[in-house]
């Protein structure tokens, strides 16, 4: 199952709705029933130029902590965009669980990453977050081993160097045997399925990524599918699309594989 929901106003700058002033954070629980059944819920959220309104709506939002972290952004860009990964998250959270979006608290694992810290919230609310240059992107869905990676399509990558560190055997074999011209968006494509599984497994780039082997025939930028070998063993599910004409993006999931319903909201 797939669907694609445009125009959902998870962040708006066209006024108040259950939360700050442009900020949409309604309780819809048969968001929250889809999420439970096994549904994996893709928020999509562009980022273009500058928008004092939004971003003052979007601070509104955040802890003091996250507000010092972003503050600390030195590059505009990158600050921008992470002021809007973390309102996109309060807010959308707040619509699988009765809590409004500048309540919600989070504690980072062992290995650094964030996750849910409440045991009100009555279900396995699981997340991953990422984003990169133009768009941020939000899984949402039940469990903690949940992940998501999204990268600019026209990255140029090292590849001949980078590939021993991130490659499996028959991964490097199958990349040094393509055209040379497709190379690069190979790697990627790649490089974001592994970094999900990664998250999803809740170690991030400390864990290797040769410990994941997929059939580079399958990973060719759209569809779902499992990985050849995993290295903590089955279930495991992946996904990969291509949410913009410039972005790869790729998820990773174990346990119930319910769908995948893409969720957009409207670009600012």
């Amino acid at each position: 199952m797939e669907n694609f929901m445009p125009g959902r106003n998870a962040l708006s700058k066209s006024g108040p709705a259950g939360g700050a002033a442009g900020v949409d954070a309604r309780f819809e629980p048969t968001l929250a029933l889809e999420a439970q059944a096994g549904v994996v819920h893709l928020w999509l959220l562009e980022v273009g130029s500058e928008d004092l309104c939004a971003e003052a709506a979007w601070r509104g939002l955040l802890s003091a902590d996250e507000l010092a972290r972003n503050e600390a952004f030195r590059d505009s860009g990158a600050r921008r965009l992470h002021l809007a990964g973390r309102a996109l998250l309060r807010a959308t959270l707040s619509r699988y669980a009765p809590l409004p979006p500048g309540q919600w608290r989070f504690r980072a694992n062992a290995h650094g990453r964030p996750v849910i810290d409440h045991d009100d919230v009555g279900w396995d609310l699981g997340f991953n977050l990422a984003h990169t240059d133009g768009l941020v992107a939000l899984v949402v869905s039940s469990g903690s081993e949940l992940g998501v990676d999204v990268e600019t399509s026209d990255r140029q990558v090292e590849v001949d160097d980078l590939a021993p560190l991130v490659c499996a055997p028959e991964e490097a074999a199958a990349l040094a045997e393509a055209p040379v011209e497709l190379r690069n968006e190979m790697f990627l494509h790649l490089w974001t399925l592994k970094e999900a599984y990664l998250k999803a497994r809740g170690v991030g780039l400390s864990g290797a990524m040769t410990s994941c082997v997929f059939d580079m025939g399958a990973s060719a930028g759209h569809g779902d599918f499992a990985a050849l070998r995993t290295e903590d063993g089955q279930g495991w599910r992946f996904a990969q699309r291509r949410p913009t004409p410039g972005h790869v993006l790729a998820i990773a999931r174990r346990g119930r594989w319910g769908g995948l319903r893409v969720i957009e909201t409207p670009p600012v």
